[in-house]
């Protein structure tokens, strides 16, 4: 028997009006509740969701259940071996990442990460670590990844 996921979503959004594109002026990011000193995230939430077309129907019949996915890559400067040790000893790390312009937000966090590739470079004498990721599934958040919208 198949078992079909929970997803957690707010039931009444309410839209944000008037608001202009934000321009974040202030950040953070936290890797296992410590400030990382982060040059660049990219996060990628890939649904794998795909139509499924049938025979004798000239539109989609319904859409696939997908293999849902969370990657990324961090750059940040490399002050010590945290990081890198997590990947050398196969170890769990926790991502949050924090924008805003002073009044709204928005808020990535990635309670269980795995890095799959580390490496190291030198940016105009600044030591750069370079570290992509998985997200994997968290049974406290019940999800890979929780995105906050505050306005």
């Amino acid at each position: 028997a198949m078992t079909l996921g929970t997803t957690q979503l707010d039931s009444t959004p309410t839209a944000i009006q008037n608001k202009s594109p934000m321009t974040h002026v202030a950040g953070f990011c936290k890797i296992d509740n410590a400030v990382a000193y982060v040059t660049s995230a990219k996060v990628m939430v890939n649904n794998s969701i795909s139509q499924v077309n049938v025979l004798g129907q000239n539109s989609a019949y319904g859409t696939s259940l997908g293999q849902k996915s969370v990657t990324g890559t961090l750059t940040l400067v490399f002050e010590d071996t945290v990081m890198y040790n997590k990947y050398i000893n196969g170890t769990a790390a926790a991502l949050e990442v924090q924008i805003t312009d002073g009044t709204d937000s928005h808020t990535w966090e990635l309670p269980n990460i795995k890095l799959s590739k580390v490496s190291a470079a030198s940016d105009a004498g600044v030591r750069i670590l370079t570290c992509d990721f998985t997200g994997l599934y968290d049974a406290t958040l019940g999800a890979i990844i929780s995105v906050t919208r505050t306005a």
